[in-house]
Formats: structure tokens, sequence, C-alpha cells
């Protein structure tokens, strides 16, 4: 359950838009991975995989090959609707962090689960 000062409603309706949020990096992420692989960066989709599952760092690491690589492998719009999730999701956590803190939590749980 999320804890969080707002109204019951206003509750739900954010920890909505967290979830959507955390859909939106976890299908932009994987869509970049995919994108290592059809270019023959096994090692590179491997290694952002790996500090994914264990060091969290593999968010960080698509986003930015994302963005180095945008025209060569035509991720422009994947990359800005990406851009914006994570743009949206910071300044939210600004203005409700209990719910944000909460839902980074869950998704850490969820990828961890899905590692074992």
């Amino acid at each position: 359950m999320f804890h969080c000062a707002a109204a019951p409603m206003e509750s739900f309706m954010l920890a909505i838009l967290g979830w959507g949020l955390a859909t939106v990096f976890f299908v932009c992420f994987i869509y970049v991975v995919v994108k290592m692989l059809e270019y023959k960066q096994r090692i590179l989709a491997v290694a952002t995989i790996i500090a994914t599952t264990f060091l969290g760092l593999g968010l960080l690491i698509a986003f930015i090959v994302g963005w180095v690589k945008v025209r060569a492998w035509k991720l422009r719009p994947t990359m800005i609707v990406w851009t914006i999730a994570v743009v949206t999701y910071v300044v939210w956590g600004f203005i409700q962090p209990s719910v944000f803190t909460e839902i980074l939590h869950r998704v850490r749980d969820i990828i961890s689960a899905a590692s074992d």
C-alpha cells in the first residue's frame, strides 16, 4: 500500500501515474537493449542487463547509449518519450516523494525477483 499524506483518490491517481511511468521506463529500456542486440552490440546489451539487475545502473547506461546512438539506431521517438518520462518522474518525485520512493522500491523488488 502506498503511504501518502494525500487524499485516497489523489494517492491512487499518483500511484497509477507512477506505475505508468515505470512501465514507460521498462518498455523503452527493453527497446534500447533489443536495438543493442540488433546492431551487434551483444556485450553492451549483456552488460546493461547485468548492471540493471545487480546495480540498477543499466537503465542509465541504456538511456545514455540510446541518446548517443539516436540517429544511427533510429531511436528518436523512443528516446523523446523516455526523456519526457524521466523528467516527469523526477519532477513528480519532488512533488510527492513518499509515493515516488515506494514505487522505486517496488520496481526494484520486481526486477530482483525476475532475475532470481
